[in-house]
């Protein structure tokens, strides 16, 4: 099983044990994919949140799981 394959396969464990929708923001600060949240994250992390609700289904619970990936 691929490593993208074992995180989604994760990602769906602790929604359906915590019965909620996780949202995953990643920064990091490898050259050329180094991010921060920043202003311009706002408006993406609400799309998403929009469309948990996008199957007209109501959604409690958000888990906000944020990774920092740092190189040292």
């Amino acid at each position: 099983m691929s490593s993208r394959n074992q995180r989604l396969e994760l990602i769906k464990q602790i929604e359906q044990e915590r019965s909620s929708k996780v949202l995953l923001y990643y920064c990091g600060d490898r050259p050329l994919a180094s991010a921060n949240i920043a202003d311009d994250a706002i408006r993406p992390l609400y799309n998403h949140l929009l469309a948990f609700n996008a199957s007209g289904r109501s959604v409690d619970t958000i888990d906000l799981y944020i990774v920092r990936d740092v190189e040292e």
